[in-house]
């Protein structure tokens, strides 16, 4: 779990204060645990594993009682999570401490979809840090009132072209001072953290699905990022297609809905 508070007795001094010691693994399992879903057959990139189901269930000595026997290679990118890597990319995102963006540290004060420098920093920094990873990234740019605004997503590539993950969360946020001040650490730079983390651990990972990780702008207007991008059947917009879209509005709430 990642307890970042937008409640009014953490504001101070107009930012929103975010904790650092509570940043937990077992609520980061969410992300991991998709593995089981789009695993197939991976492997490190230096080594091929067995395909091996997920988990195990043995018996105990009591003959009654069954023990989870995890899978070793989801067991080995969850202790992949540190948190001091997830408490450093929410502060990041919040402006509590500065990031490099096109080879300069900038501080992201906001990443309001209305505040259209700040937001197209933020896409940058998200596309910079996707790319260093290795990942084919784009910009999915969709008409905003006041101009043009752009998602992020990335893709790594798997062995089964009809087969397709989304990882995906929103990377704009909103305050009674958009434009100027809006840190969003719970809301959401936490869920656009799991988005970067499951990147970094997974893209050592070959899978038999293609995973996408996608970051939208334009959810606090009305999920506008994720809607305005990609015509369905007859012209109409529709959400990224996928065979799954586990998506965070906040870490701690995991979603299975294509509404990112």
């Amino acid at each position: 779990m990642i307890h970042i508070s937008s409640n009014p007795h953490l504001l101070q001094k107009g930012r929103q204060q975010h904790e650092k010691a509570s940043f937990r693994r077992p609520f980061f399992l969410p992300w991991l645990m998709l593995a089981f879903l789009f695993m197939g057959q991976a492997a490190a990139p230096l080594t091929s594993l067995p395909q091996t189901p997920y988990s195990m269930l043995r018996l105990q000595p009591d003959g009654q009682s069954l023990a989870l026997i995890p899978d070793p290679t989801v067991q080995g990118m969850i202790n992949q999570v540190q948190s001091s890597t997830l408490y450093n990319y929410v502060a990041g995102l919040s402006g509590e401490q500065s990031v490099t963006i096109g080879g300069a540290p900038f501080t992201l004060y906001t990443r309001s979809t209305t505040a259209a420098a700040y937001i197209e920093k933020a896409t940058q920094y998200a596309y910079e840090h996707f790319q260093s990873l290795g990942l084919a990234v784009s910009y999915h740019t969709w008409q905003y009132s006041s101009g043009q605004r752009r998602n992020v997503a990335a893709e790594q590539p798997g062995s089964d072209p009809n087969c397709l993950y989304l990882l995906t969360a929103h990377l704009d946020d909103t305050s009674p001072t958009p434009n100027s001040q809006a840190p969003g650490a719970d809301d959401n730079a936490s869920g656009a953290t799991g988005v970067l983390v499951a990147a970094d651990i997974l893209s050592r990972y070959q899978f038999t699905c293609t995973l996408r990780y996608v970051l939208f702008t334009g959810e606090e207007q009305g999920l506008l990022g994720s809607e305005g991008v990609r015509p369905g059947r007859g012209g109409e917009r529709r959400p990224y297609p996928g065979r799954a879209k586990p998506g965070y509005d906040r870490l701690q709430h995991p979603r299975l809905a294509g509404d990112y």
